[in-house]
């Protein structure tokens, strides 16, 4: 909920997902006002060295940093 509140990218739908709440009536100034980066850290392998787990976990933070960086 807090990421459809806060996240730029949901700034068109806030009617729709808010439309009936009373968030909706007294919005706060910040609303749909971030970049929202969903992390999924149970995607990323605890599997191996030290060196290749921070390399699975590097991926995984740049591939969601992408999706941000590409939405429209």
């Amino acid at each position: 909920m807090l990421e459809n509140y806060y996240d730029l990218a949901k700034a068109t739908e806030f009617e729709r997902l808010f439309g009936n709440l009373a968030v909706r009536q007294n919005p706060t100034p910040r609303r749909n006002s971030y970049f929202v980066l969903r992390w999924a850290f149970s995607l990323v392998s605890p599997q191996g060295e030290v060196a290749e787990i921070g390399q699975a976990l590097h991926a995984h933070m740049n591939a969601r940093i992408q999706v941000v960086d590409t939405r429209p």
